[in-house]
Order: C-alpha cells, then structure tokens, then sequence
C-alpha cells in the first residue's frame, strides 16, 4: 500500500468509527492532502499526526494541528517528550526506548520493569522503585511501542522507521552503565558473603571468582580461575590445607527469583560494556 491510500484509508476509518469528528466534509480532502506531503514515505510518522488530529475538538483546531505538524520523526519524537508531564517519567521513557532499541534479545514487561526503574545512583534493589503501571507507560509512548498480548514482550511497533535522537551505541552505553550498578547491587553481595563467611581466606577469594563465573563471557581471561577452583574441589588436597575442612558447608542456594532482570544481565552485561572506550573518547 502507498502512502496516498494509507493516508486516506486510516482517515476515512476514524471518521467512520468517530475517533477522528469533522464538521465540513471538505476538511477530509485537505487532511488527506497535508499528510500525505508532511510524510515523505512515513508511515509511522502519519500514525503520530493522525493521534493529534484525533485529539482536536473542533474543524479550527484540526486546521491549527495542519498548520503546525512536525517536519521530521525527531521533531514528532520531541513533541512526545514534551507533552509527558514530569521530568522524572520522561527519564523512564527515555530509558524504556534505548532498551527496547539495544536489547541483545526481546525483553519482558517484568524485565524491563526493572531494567527502566533504577539509576546509577542506586546502590540495592529496591521494589518501590519497581514500575507498577507498565501499560499507562506504553500508552504515554505514543504508540512506538507495543507488547505482546501473548508473550508479553515488548518491542517497536515500526522497526524499520526510528524517530530517536539517540544512536544505538549511545543505548548500549546506557545499558552498560546500568548493567555495572546492577551487579553491584548490596543485594547480590549479601549473597556472596553469606557463602563464604566461615570459608579459609584464600579459598573464599576464589569461591568469589567463581561465583562470578556465569557473568564472564568463554573467552574471558577469568575463566581460568574459574576452572582451578573447580578443580580444586574435586581432587584431593596435596597441600598442607585440607580444603574439605577449609570450604564452607553446603548451604541452600539464594532465591534470586525476585530479580527479573537478573538473568539478562549477567548474560549481556559484557557486550552492553563494549562501548564504553567510545564514551570516554567522545567526551
């Protein structure tokens, strides 16, 4: 379909349905007609002005939204911004879209609950920072993006047409800097420290290591570490240390379930982290 029929196809529709009420029957030419040249190809960017024209109240104010519509996606993407009342939201649906553009592999409503709730400046996970409402989020991005009824992942409606000012490696510098914080959530290192705390010093130093394990990519200079405590567990002691006394005892192993994002972020954090000598060249 070219972008003439979608135009007027998507306005007959809402006139029909009554989400888009004209008085003079003449306006639907016109609005056909401002469209059609605003959009240069478009589609998604048809979508956001016929969102605005639908919010008009009168012939006037449908002609005042013909007289003012943005020129490009990024103009569209900064008038969105600016009609989301609070600095602190726009800050959640900022970070919402550079996850749902970076993402290594589709993301859930629950992760991303967590992955747009904190910042750097967190130091545990807290669940009152968690979101509670994550579809008014969805409805306050105007339509970029969508969710899975299904699956419930959340992904951009129009994948091929992208109204943001930001690059995708400056997502995955944000992504990275989260991924970091995350990690080192006060959380985490509780768990850590329960295992080890009666452990002999240097063993404990090498339970952390391979603990940590499942964060290191295969090739990843740690993993040898990793594999020497291994080993050590499953051999006999030569040494003058007998590790059986030395390691701790087995102990249950810490619920981690209530961290969505948990599982993501010790998967991807590396690549997220990629980019981060760009950062620093850029500024």
């Amino acid at each position: 379909m070219d972008i003439n029929n979608y135009v007027s196809k998507s306005i007959r529709q809402r006139i029909f349905n009554g989400s888009l009420a004209i008085r003079d029957p003449n306006l639907e030419e016109l609005i056909v007609q401002e469209l059609v040249k605003g959009a240069k190809g478009m589609f998604l960017w048809v979508e956001f002005q016929l969102r605005d024209l639908c919010e008009a109240e009168s012939d006037s104010g449908i002609k005042h939204v013909l007289k003012n519509l943005p020129r490009s996606l990024g103009e569209t993407y900064d008038r969105l911004l600016s009609k989301i009342e609070g600095a602190e939201r726009r800050e959640i649906i900022e970070r919402l879209f550079k996850w749902v553009v970076c993402a290594r592999q589709p993301l859930h409503v629950d992760e991303l609950r967590e992955g747009i709730a904190f910042t750097l400046g967190d130091r545990e996970w807290n669940p009152d920072k968690v979101v509670t409402n994550f579809n008014r989020l969805v409805r306050a991005c105007g339509n970029l993006v969508v969710v899975n009824s299904e699956t419930q992942v959340v992904q951009l409606a129009h994948a091929s047409e992208s109204p943001f000012h930001f690059t995708i490696q400056e997502a995955n510098i944000m992504a990275g800097e989260f991924c970091i914080a995350y990690l080192s959530f006060s959380n985490f290192e509780t768990q850590v420290i329960r295992y080890t705390e009666n452990a002999n010093t240097d063993v404990a130093a090498l339970g952390k290591i391979a603990s940590r394990g499942a964060i290191m990519s295969p090739d990843n200079p740690g993993r040898g570490a990793v594999r020497l405590w291994n080993s050590l567990r499953h051999k006999e002691a030569t040494t003058n240390v007998d590790l059986r006394w030395s390691l701790p005892k087995k102990t249950k192993p810490p619920d981690l379930s209530k961290f969505e994002f948990l599982s993501y972020v010790t998967m991807h954090w590396l690549w997220h982290t990629m980019d981060f000598k760009s950062k620093v060249e850029l500024t």
